[in-house]
């Protein structure tokens, strides 16, 4: 199971509360609001973070790759990976893209984009959680005649 669907499991058991039928005590459910927004929240920041290092680590793959794909890097490199051809200055963009390497660090870098995706939409979420249990209690007292 990878990381985000970790994550999306989690977000799910911790904003629903739609749960009447069991009993679910809705006074407790919006206490508990603030624990998972402060525990959303730092979880989003750690993964930005993270993702923010990703960027670092591709930036710098791109710069090693344009000096081996250039035929600018030591002879020893070339050594355990030889290069074959010659390539054109404006062809090396497309060398890099197509990279294993700098494939593997994009499909890296294109699921933390989603783990930060979904940890900022359960902030959002969570923003409105209490409002909604509020609403949720008072369509309660509602039907109960209270």
């Amino acid at each position: 199971m990878s990381r985000l669907d970790e994550l999306e499991q989690k977000f799910s058991a911790e904003v629903s509360f739609n749960k009447f039928e069991q009993g679910l005590d809705l006074h407790v459910e919006s206490l508990k609001t603030n624990d998972f927004l402060v525990s959303w929240i730092s979880l989003f920041v750690k993964e930005k973070r993270l993702l923010k290092k990703l960027y670092i680590r591709k930036n710098k793959l791109i710069q090693a790759l344009k000096i081996y794909y250039s035929g600018k890097a030591s002879p020893d490199v070339y050594h355990e990976k030889p290069l074959g051809d010659r390539i054109l200055r404006t062809e090396l963009d497309s060398y890099i893209q197509a990279d294993d390497e700098y494939l593997k660090l994009k499909e890296e870098i294109d699921e933390q984009e989603s783990v930060v995706e979904l940890c900022e939409r359960a902030v959002d979420a969570l923003k409105t959680r209490a409002f909604l249990i509020k609403d949720a209690i008072k369509y309660l007292e509602f039907i109960n005649g209270l």
